[in-house]
């Protein structure tokens, strides 16, 4: 149930207003493995993202942000797995081509996690 409640919440903010997607790399810890997705921000100071890892996990979440770049977000995996991550030095904006920031966290396993966004791409 908690699954179909959170696609829900997913394809509202997809169809609301202006909106920018950027690329987001990252790693998952202990056992390693490296994923690839994107962050769509809507209206507003809110945001959804999907990555997929080379293991073929995919998650999806929804992140908020404030105007000093500091944000969080909560997603869930197809694996049954959740977690939550703390955002900085975001510079997102609909509308915008450019924007970059990073975010790490932690899976409900344990499992540690660190990613980038748009222009930082680098070194993951």
């Amino acid at each position: 149930m908690y699954k179909y409640k959170f696609m829900i919440l997913l394809t509202a903010f997809a169809l609301a207003g202006c909106s920018a997607t950027f690329p987001v790399r990252g790693l998952l810890k202990n056992p390693t493995d490296r994923f690839h997705g994107e962050i769509n921000i809507s209206s507003g100071k809110r945001a959804t993202f999907t990555f997929t890892s080379l293991s073929r996990k995919k998650c999806y979440g929804v992140a908020s942000f404030s105007d000093s770049g500091n944000g969080t977000a909560e997603f869930q995996c197809v694996d049954s797995r959740s977690g939550e991550l703390m955002m900085g030095n975001l510079i997102l904006s609909a509308g915008s081509s450019n924007g970059h920031g990073y975010g790490y966290g932690k899976l409900t396993d344990g499992q540690k996690i660190t990613l980038q966004i748009g222009e930082w791409l680098s070194g993951i």
